[in-house]
């Protein structure tokens, strides 16, 4: 039963993600319809597996605060925003579909993906330069979902790892 509500509950959650990745490519925000369905949905999810509940309320609290904490630093040293609360928000999302363990995986895979993305922009010579932004979001849902498929979703018949 369990992984019955693991595969239905990816189709939705795949969505979502893409549809949050348009957005904030697009507009540079990821609105809050789409970040904090994600978060409520998974902690929704959780309590329905049979693994404790407080984990991934604990792993949605220590995605929301990382970046956050992030952002606020980023803000009181330079004066501008550099991170906005919308990737916090999607990170605390992360923390409730995969617990804390799942954040640091996420974190890395996604900014992975955002250097390898400015380093294609600069080998077609379209430089990102100081001041201009480019949304993290696309690479965080990117992440989110792979890391989501690979931790959770049987392959062959066999579910490879989970956190």
């Amino acid at each position: 039963m369990t992984q019955f509500v693991t595969i239905a509950a990816t189709v939705p959650l795949a969505a979502v993600l893409v549809w949050l990745a348009i957005v904030d490519f697009r507009e540079l925000r990821l609105p809050d319809s789409g970040t904090l369905a994600l978060l409520i949905v998974g902690l929704l999810y959780r309590a329905t597996v049979a693994q404790p509940l407080w984990i991934f309320v604990f792993g949605a609290l220590l995605g929301y605060l990382s970046f956050w904490s992030i952002a606020e630093v980023y803000l009181r040293q330079t004066g501008t925003p550099g991170l906005g609360l919308g990737d916090a928000k999607l990170m605390a999302a992360v923390g409730a579909w995969l617990g804390p363990l799942g954040l640091g995986p996420v974190v890395a895979a996604s900014a992975l993906l955002a250097l390898s993305f400015i380093c294609v922009l600069r080998m077609i010579g379209r430089p990102i330069g100081p001041g201009q932004q480019v949304a993290f979001g696309p690479f965080i849902a990117t992440a989110f979902l792979g890391v989501w498929c690979i931790a959770y979703l049987p392959f062959d018949g066999v579910q490879s790892w989970t956190f």
